[in-house]
């Protein structure tokens, strides 16, 4: 069918480029999907979703570090989503300021997109700042489970005495039957 191996290998070449930009396209949709199972251990999530996206980046697989923090914070559980979006706000606002202090004794300006583009968290630095908030807050709900409920009170010992009037009974309306 080609009468060439030259011919024959371009074929192959342009067929398999096909089915891996596909297989490509197709490994970074599922990274972007991820999502920690609900109730699932967050650390042990974060751990696997680092290995998984160093396996796609040694393939080949493009995943900006921006995608890449997205998709932590879209992975997380909504207590820990909240905390990470916080810290990446918090980076972003601390650059923007020190940014900003470094040029005030100039007269260089910094664009809007200047600032927008300065990389704030390593995606890597986010994973340990919330792994190590869920661990923070896994001593904090096992402190409370394995706390005694305090034992109800009661009177160690009585003592004879005078007894004034009879204990007041809530009265009620009497309809003399």
């Amino acid at each position: 069918r080609y009468p060439t191996m030259q011919l024959r290998w371009a074929v192959l070449v342009k067929d398999f480029t096909q089915k891996s930009v596909f297989a490509q396209t197709a490994l970074r949709t599922d990274f972007l999907r991820s999502k920690c199972p609900d109730g699932g251990n967050v650390r042990e999530f974060l751990d696997s979703l680092r290995t998984k996206c160093e396996t796609l980046l040694q393939s080949g697989v493009d995943i900006s570090p921006e995608d890449y923090q997205s998709t932590i914070i879209s992975a997380l559980p909504r207590y820990l989503a909240g905390f990470a979006s916080a810290q990446l706000t918090s980076a972003q606002m601390t650059a923007r300021s020190f940014a900003l202090m470094s040029l005030s004794g100039t007269t260089a300006t910094v664009s809007a997109e200047a600032l927008l583009r300065m990389q704030d968290i390593d995606p890597d630095v986010l994973i340990h700042i919330i792994s190590d908030e869920y661990d923070r807050i896994q001593r904090d709900r096992a402190s409370h489970v394995t706390q005694p409920k305090p034992k109800p009170v009661e009177a160690l010992a009585v003592i004879p005495g005078k007894q004034t009037k009879k204990a007041a009974v809530p009265r009620s309306a009497c309809w003399t039957c």
